[in-house]
């Protein structure tokens, strides 16, 4: 058997990746690289099927045809149900892609898989596996939920109702109270990460413990 891989973007960055490259290499695979992918054609010619891309051409029994991934259908709708985010190329973002891939800005959601990006099946195992962990880690019988001390707060006297920071928070903490015309925090889902106070116009918010009197003052401690 005779096998040709048409590609136009080769990446071995995984942990094996290059030794299975060789090993097919070595077994009659074939790799064609084709610089423009939309120059590919396939015809049937007398019964057989034809590869061709500029003056060059490949017969072949059978063409198999391995698209890009696309996000499954009604995530932009899952999204906005549970409050999560999505990339620009409409795939779940992760809290932090490099410290907790598996978890989301929401508490008690989480993502694995090709939910977040293409992967193959060892990545998506794992991440499934970090995603079951921490659901797992959550549900421990007696175990109180702790929640962050500094978190942030707005002062109503400075607030002007513009709800800049309801776009920033990416943890969906921040709400507008119709009846005060003021943004206001839950704290429970604060993760007093800050965005909101350094996006405030009119600096009506701040972080708990981390006000801009007490940061002056730690300055002022540490000079000499």
């Amino acid at each position: 058997m005779k096998i040709y891989e048409f590609f136009s973007d080769w990446c071995l960055a995984g942990k094996g990746y290059q030794e299975f490259y060789q090993k097919v290499s070595g077994e009659g695979t074939e790799y064609v690289r084709v610089p423009d992918p939309n120059a590919l054609r396939v015809v049937l010619e007398n019964g057989k099927l034809s590869v061709q891309w500029n003056k060059e051409s490949r017969t072949a029994d059978m063409v198999v045809l391995a698209p890009a991934i696309v996000p499954a259908a009604g995530s932009e709708k899952l999204a906005a149900q549970f409050g999560l985010t999505l990339d620009k190329n409409g795939f779940f973002t992760a809290e932090n892609e490099r410290i907790s891939p598996a978890a989301t800005t929401v508490r008690g959601v989480y993502i694995a898989g090709c939910a977040a990006g293409p992967k193959d099946v060892p990545q998506s195992a794992l991440q499934g596996q970090a995603a079951a962990g921490l659901a797992l880690s959550s549900l421990v019988p007696g175990e109180k939920m702790e929640l962050e001390t500094a978190t942030s707060c707005v002062d109503e006297n400075l607030c002007s109702g513009c709800r800049t920071c309801l776009g920033l928070c990416p943890y969906q903490a921040i709400s507008f109270d119709e009846t005060k015309r003021t943004a206001a925090v839950n704290q429970i889902l604060c993760k007093g990460c800050g965005v909101c106070v350094s996006g405030c116009p009119s600096g009506a918010l701040e972080n708990k413990h981390f006000s801009n009197k007490q940061i002056n003052s730690e300055i002022e401690g540490a000079l000499p």
